[in-house]
């Protein structure tokens, strides 16, 4: 998918540390019953690559697209919010890899949850096969 990388970087700005506790506001919005991308809030629908972008997640294997949103919706509890760290690699597979660090106390500093997602390389606009 043209623009995936340029999205994941967007992705770790809206999931980071200064937007993470005003986005737990709206954490129904990742709720399981929701679909995935139905709230706009990576790729609004005013996007150029907003079509391409629901494309790509509706192409996700089901136990990808729910892991994914789980992972949100626990990360966005309104009590605790906790950052997300996205990345995507091409692969031969669907993968997902999810790595949950906690708070650390004795240095008092946050954790945060890192999301690997691998996909076929997309084909759309690159210069790979």
């Amino acid at each position: 998918m043209p623009g995936l990388q340029t999205i994941v970087n967007e992705m770790n700005v809206i999931f980071g540390a200064r937007n993470v506790r005003e986005l737990s506001k709206r954490r129904e919005l990742f709720a399981l019953d929701k679909p995935l991308g139905s709230a706009g809030v990576v790729v609004g629908k005013e996007d150029v690559q907003y079509n391409l972008w629901q494309k790509y997640l509706a192409g996700l294997p089901p136990a990808i697209q729910k892991t994914i949103q789980a992972v949100v919706y626990l990360a966005l509890d309104p009590a605790a919010p906790r950052t997300i760290n996205w990345s995507w690699a091409p692969g031969y597979d669907y993968e997902i890899t999810v790595w949950d660090v906690p708070d650390n106390s004795v240095t008092n500093t946050p954790g945060g949850i890192t999301l690997l997602i691998k996909s076929p390389y997309p084909k759309e606009g690159s210069k790979r096969p």
